[in-house]
Formats: C-alpha cells, structure tokens, sequence
C-alpha cells in the first residue's frame, strides 16, 4: 500500500517511511484560504498493535511502545511549530473497545498532554456512532467535582457504512475549530476541538426493490450538540453524558438509540459489553474502568471475544512457560509463532 495504492494519499515520503515499517504515519491537510495560514495534519495510528484478538500484539508489546512513542514525539514536534493534529485510527482506546488496557492508559496521557495540539480524535470498530471520554489523571481534582475537572479529550466513534446486525449504513460530517475562537466560552472550549457533527443514514428499506429513476437519499438522524440538548462538546460536556447513561437506563436506551440512527438491536458487541457500555465510553484505563464495571480484565476479555476461556493466563503463569508448554498444540498458532525454547 505505502508505494501503491495508497503512495498518493500518504504523501511524504517520511509518511510512506513509517507506514511500510508499522502502519502509523503523519500527512498534512490541504487547507483552504480561510484557514488563516493554518496547518493541520492527520495521524494515523495502526490499533491492530493494541487489539486484543491480535496475538502478535499480545505477544510483541514492542510494537505498540514504539508506536506511542512516535505519537508523543510527532505531537511535540507540532506543538512547537503551532501545527494542530487529527487523530484517525480504527479500533478506539479502552478495553471494553478491545484495546489493551496498558496501551490505552499511555495514549490517554499522551494525548492528555497535547489538549493544544489535538483537533480531534476518529474512530470507528463500533458500527454504531460512540465516544470515549479521557482524563488527565496527574491533575488534581477540582473541589467535589472528582473526575468532571480532569476531563481532558473526547474521541468520537463514526458509525460505518457497512451495515452489521440490524445497523443501516451510516456516516458523520465534523466541524472542526482548529483555533478554537469558534468554539467561543471557557478555556475547556477555547482550544482546538470538534464543535459541530451530523450524523446521516441510508434506509435500506426503501431500496429493497430499486428502481432505475430511483434516487439514494441519505438522511440526517441527528445533529450534536444540538439534539443532544447539550450546551458545546467539550470534554467535560461528555463526562456529563457518561454520567447519565451510566446512572438512568432510559437514558442510556434511548442514547444508544439514536447513535444507531432508531433502529433496534444495533449494538455488534455482547451482552457482556452492553452491560458495561456506560463505563466503556466513561474510560479507557483499566482501573477506573473496572472499579466502574465492577468487572475484572478476564471478564471483559470474554465479552470482548466472546469465548468462554481466554489467553490472559498470564495473570497466574509465566508468559514463556505457557508458551513453552503449549504454544504448539493451540489451535490456529503457527510453528513460527512458538517460542524455539521450551521452558522445562
């Protein structure tokens, strides 16, 4: 892809550089006039490097320790040029998302740290559109206020076009102020930051028998912050999202509801996830998370994948006895896979 199809797209030769070595690259915008003189880049991260049901990334932690690295690096090196960025990635942070929980804490306090760098954070994996809510936990919380103080950033979860369960294809358009002088109000909404979205949909229904004069109408399912009855998006606005849909069920119902543009029965994950999805979007850290579920990482790691029995032995056994001993007879490992030495 890095000197194919997507050589064009990539850009640079540094973005092609990266891409081909771990699949995370930077490629400037083009951006209009009315910009100002602006500059903006989008990043793209590779999350296969943190998912889950990826073995070699359970396996190879080296892999996503150098990519956050490169992000911290490449967002400091914007910050001191006063370039913004734009985080893409498919698979969100947190391991109600089926993203380890190590690495979503370390990008956390990444982009935690780049709140004056950071435009925007894109996702998708969901189907249905979502957020995740981060925090700067080295601060200190505000008078009573625990968590709400240290909201610090807010990605967004874009649904897909490809329809899954009973989901209708769907996407989302985002105003984005890279200055942050449209988002207007106090300091949370002063800064770079998604200050309007629209989601739109395409009723399926009605195409089930096309016809040639036939025109495919997408529409608007709902317009944030708008028809959230919201004031702005700003991070701390999210938190006060996460609260209500974890504290009252008809919320929480009716939310889901509408990130699935009406239609019943969208969720893609388990029973186990939709349980806990209040606490997914709330946070991405393990221990927050958990103490939020009240679930263990095992049980999440089940919902996730949804096998009775996971990988994550290595709570009780060394990781290289495991291996040793039963690398080889796992089903859908390759030779190549297990480790040369046995642990006796």
């Amino acid at each position: 892809l890095a000197t194919g199809a997507w050589r064009d797209l990539l850009g640079s030769g540094e973005a092609r550089r990266t891409f081909a070595h771990g699949g995370f690259y930077k490629s400037e915008i083009r951006l209009g006039a009315t910009q100002g003189g602006a500059r903006a880049y989008v990043i793209g991260l590779n999350t296969e490097v943190c998912h889950v049901k990826n073995y070699h990334a359970f396996s190879h932690e080296v892999d996503a320790q150098e990519q956050l690295e490169w992000l911290r690096v490449t967002l400091s090196d914007l910050e001191s040029t006063g370039a913004k960025a734009i985080l893409i990635g498919h698979i969100p942070p947190g391991l109600w998302s089926g993203c380890w929980g190590e690495y979503s804490e370390v990008y956390e306090e990444i982009v935690s740290s780049y709140t004056g760098v950071i435009a925007a954070q894109l996702y998708g994996h969901q189907h249905s559109g979502s957020f995740r809510v981060f925090y700067d936990r080295e601060r200190e919380a505000g008078k009573g206020d625990g968590f709400l103080s240290r909201a610090s950033g807010v990605a967004y979860v874009t649904p897909s076009l490809t329809p899954f369960k009973n989901l209708l294809p769907s996407f989302r358009i985002y105003t984005i102020a890279l200055d942050g002088e449209e988002a207007g109000g106090d300091q949370q909404t002063r800064r770079p930051m998604v200050t309007k979205f629209t989601q739109y949909f395409l009723d399926l229904v009605k195409y089930q028998a096309p016809k040639e004069e036939d025109v495919v109408a997408w529409y608007i399912s709902f317009t944030a912050p708008q028809s959230l009855g919201i004031p702005n998006l700003a991070p701390r606005t999210w938190r006060v999202v996460a609260d209500r849909l974890l504290s009252n069920k008809t919320v929480r119902d009716d939310y889901m509801r509408l990130e699935a543009n009406g239609r019943e029965g969208g969720f893609m994950g388990s029973k186990g996830q939709l349980r806990a999805y209040p606490c997914g979007v709330m946070h991405v850290a393990n221990s927050p998370l958990m103490e939020c579920s009240k679930q263990n990482e095992e049980q999440f790691i089940r919902d996730y994948t949804g096998k009775e029995h996971t990988y994550v032995l290595t709570t009780m056994f060394d990781f290289e006895v495991l291996m040793g001993e039963f690398c080889e007879s796992m089903e859908g490992f390759l030779r190549s896979d297990c480790m040369k030495r046995r642990v006796n």
